[in-house]
């Protein structure tokens, strides 16, 4: 199969490179901030804005500026909020009481790691790969341990290393059960069978079969994962250049072995 040209599909489909460093600590920020409740969170932003004179993008996307105004903001009460935003920064690298530096390191040398433990609930994102151990490495990070009450499933071809927690099954397995409902309803059925009431989704896919057997991939909003986080990969060496522009476009952000950085609709 001839060398499909992402940089060049993704250029033309309006992505852009995705300031990955700016995404993690905005969404540390947030995760440490949620505790407050929605409502002292928008009134504890509105004042940090007014306070700075910065919006409150400028404001959670960098790390000293947002200690800053905190601080400003709570006195010694910030010290509770600055130690969940470390934690959760530490979450996302996957390292333990490292500062700032080390931190913004290994976003750089991990990307596709880091970048999939920070999928949140809602947000979809294509793996585009030609190696299964590229695809695995970048699938078992999305799983690691979240707080909350989180389901974790995939949908996956091939021998897959996952977390015990994940509940596993391929499409082809669910195609070929018993009655006519096609396969967004089994993938709904299974979905909403393994989370209690409540509970958030996180769900990787291997869309690579339903490719190769010419079925559409569901729309997310009709089988009701629109609220879901999701990982769904495609095997590059099996897909065309027009399969993979399609997988391209379903999706807000793109992975893609051997590609430098993640991208993001523009």
């Amino acid at each position: 199969m001839t060398r499909l040209d992402i940089p060049k599909l993704l250029r033309e489909r309006g992505y852009e490179p995705l300031r990955l460093q700016d995404r993690i600590v905005s969404s540390a920020a947030r995760r440490a901030l949620a505790v407050l409740g929605e409502q002292s969170v928008a009134a504890l932003l509105y004042h940090m804005s007014t306070m700075t004179g910065k919006n409150e993008k400028e404001l959670l996307s960098n790390y000293v500026e947002f200690e800053k105004a905190l601080w400003s903001s709570l006195g010694y009460g910030a010290d509770i909020l600055l130690k969940r935003f470390s934690d959760e920064l530490d979450r996302i690298v996957h390292r333990s009481g490292v500062g700032l530096g080390e931190v913004l390191d290994e976003i750089r040398q991990n990307e596709p790691a880091v970048f999939a433990r920070s999928i949140a609930q809602g947000e979809n994102a294509a793996l585009l790969y030609t190696s299964t151990a590229f695809r695995d490495n970048t699938v078992s990070a999305f799983f690691e341990p979240l707080e909350g009450r989180v389901a974790m499933a995939a949908l996956v071809e091939r021998p897959t290393k996952l977390p015990p927690a994940v509940a596993r099954t391929t499409y082809r397995d669910l195609q070929s059960g018993r009655g006519r409902a096609g396969i967004g309803s089994r993938v709904a059925e299974w979905t909403s069978n393994l989370r209690p009431e409540g509970s958030a989704l996180r769900l990787a896919k291997d869309n690579t079969w339903l490719v190769e057997n010419g079925m559409s991939e569901p729309s997310h909003d009709s089988i009701g994962l629109r609220k879901a986080a999701l990982l769904c990969a495609y095997d590059l060496t099996r897909i065309d250049s027009a399969s993979a522009a399609k997988a391209i476009e379903l999706h807000d952000f793109v992975v893609a072995e051997g590609l430098q950085g993640i991208y993001a609709r523009g």
